[in-house]
């Protein structure tokens, strides 16, 4: 075992030990890890799209903007 794992166990807390059947002999202790990863990915992929919902809305008003200002240069 890894020591963060170690540091993790304290006493008279539940343990989650992880048993692979083609391993009967290994035992690993379960860690949290796997939850944090899920989290931060999808903290990250809800950021990129708001970032990206907001790119595509900065960019229509740039558009729009530039249509305007083309009409208003051809009415001259």
């Amino acid at each position: 075992m890894d020591s963060p794992t170690l540091r993790s166990l304290h006493e008279h807390l539940p343990v989650k030990i992880i048993y692979a059947p083609e391993h009967p002999e290994k035992i690993q202790v379960a860690s949290d890890d796997q939850f944090t990863n899920f989290v931060f990915l999808g903290f990250f992929t809800g950021l990129g799209g708001i970032l990206a919902i907001g790119g595509a809305i900065m960019m229509s008003f740039g558009y729009l903007d530039a249509k305007r200002e083309r009409l208003l240069h051809a009415e001259r």
